[in-house]
């Protein structure tokens, strides 16, 4: 969100939301950052996607917390946190049945939060 100055220029408003939005999108990028630290950067390795998985979800909290980021990037990291997800369910090793299901519920949840953003 931006405010005026008295000069009616543009600056960016600090609210606590932005604040806290910017400082869990940085938690989420060390997590991630951490996550390769400590075990080889593979995306079918669950080791290091539980790393990633948290890191996207924990980036895509805070984008969403904040209204500094236009609306289609807080979508977009949104859906790049669930696609991460899915992909993680799936390459965990559960029955197939069980990964799907939990799929439909996180593919749920990212509509009905791009549905808020959206509105």
């Amino acid at each position: 969100m931006t405010a005026t100055n008295h000069d009616k220029s543009p600056r960016l408003r600090l609210s606590g939301r932005n604040i806290a939005g910017a400082c869990l999108a940085a938690c989420g990028l060390l997590i991630i950052i951490w996550g390769g630290t400590l075990k080889s950067v593979n995306v079918t390795d669950p080791d290091f996607m539980s790393f990633a998985v948290s890191g996207l979800v924990t980036v895509a909290a805070g984008a969403c917390l904040g209204t500094a980021l236009p609306r289609a990037a807080r979508v977009a990291l949104i859906w790049l946190a669930t696609l991460a997800s899915m992909l993680y369910l799936l390459i965990l090793g559960m029955a197939v049945i069980v990964s799907l299901i939990s799929c439909v519920v996180i593919a749920g949840i990212a509509v009905w939060l791009t549905i808020r953003i959206l509105r």
